[in-house]
């Protein structure tokens, strides 16, 4: 069995050259877009989320069931007193390609640790998350936490 030709160095030299400047090029986009997303997504958990979570918390204590709400850097939590254990959050995830807003949630059901993550808005559309999708979000990940 005959051994393919290489390609010509000046072929290969261009090719190397061009993933290169290709690779340096999408990590220039993606800090653009991580940066962007964090001021975004920065603005949606405190002017948005935040309180959403803090509204949710009062009537939910009003209906009987105590959960707090903490602000950790880059999300937003709400957490059952009795059991810090459950909780849902929507948190900046800059991991994810386009970074994301993401939903999640976690609840113990006595040995068994349940846990749910789900992208709630993703950059650009971040900044356009609307109260309403926010809420029916974290309305359908408390459902497990508070059928108790």
């Amino acid at each position: 069995m005959a051994v393919p030709p290489l390609p010509e160095t000046a072929d290969i030299v261009r090719r190397v050259r061009r993933a290169v400047a290709g690779a340096r090029a999408a990590t220039v986009r993606r800090r653009e877009q991580v940066t962007a997303a964090e001021v975004e997504g920065q603005a949606v958990l405190e002017g948005l989320v935040a309180p959403l979570f803090k509204k949710v918390a009062s009537v939910l204590a009003a209906e009987g069931h105590r959960f707090s709400v903490s602000t950790p850097v880059g999300a937003v939590r709400l957490s059952r007193n009795v059991s810090a254990d459950d909780f849902v959050e929507v948190a900046l995830d800059t991991s994810h390609d386009p970074p994301a807003l993401v939903g999640r949630a976690a609840w113990v059901w006595g040995r068994r640790v349940r846990q749910d993550e789900r992208i709630v808005a993703e950059h650009p559309d971040i900044g356009l998350l609307t109260a309403d999708a926010v809420l029916d979000y974290l309305l359908a990940a408390i459902a497990p936490l508070v059928e108790r």
